[in-house]
């Protein structure tokens, strides 16, 4: 659901940065419930470009957690907000206490064999899920797949394609 600033500064507010998440293009947050946040700002040229692919992007990413749940991380809400010449998007995604992206779970944890291969099952299932649904998501890396609970489920749908 897209959220006003006003609403989301209600609704999630405050919010503290989890600086080890850090991206180059992106900030991520805990909100005061724990939902993580992630923050992308642009240009206003550049957000004009983007605009309706990061539509796009929401759409399809609630789309495929509906029909997936245990794959794909859900949004629960967006907000946007213009400072002068910045554009700040923020999505807001469902979140598990100690839930992480793949690439610190695997540095933060001894993990057995067992569960490794658990891992690279799912990460299996998230492929065949998206090939039934004819799919291309362009940038899968262990920072976009994130643990949550024992299941690891995809995120960041900025790259993707549709085939019809």
């Amino acid at each position: 659901m897209k959220l006003n600033y006003d609403q989301f500064v209600k609704k999630y507010f405050p919010v503290q940065q989890i600086t080890n998440l850090k991206e180059s293009s992106s900030l991520i947050f805990v909100s005061k419930q724990g939902q993580i946040i992630k923050e992308q700002n642009f240009t206003e040229n550049e957000w004009l470009l983007w605009r309706e692919h990061f539509r796009q992007e929401i759409e399809l990413q609630n789309i495929l957690n509906e029909y997936e749940p245990n794959y794909f991380l859900k949004i629960l809400d967006w907000a946007e907000e213009f400072q002068e010449q910045l554009h700040k998007v923020l999505i807001i995604y469902e979140n598990q206490k100690d839930s992480q992206n793949l690439e610190l779970y695997i540095k933060n944890n001894t993990i057995s064999q067992e569960k490794l291969i658990n891992i690279i099952i799912q990460i299996l299932g998230i492929g065949m899920a998206l090939q039934r649904r004819k799919i291309f998501h362009l940038n899968i890396t262990p920072k976009n797949l994130i643990y949550v609970n024992g299941f690891i489920k995809l995120t960041d749908f900025v790259l993707f394609l549709k085939i019809f």
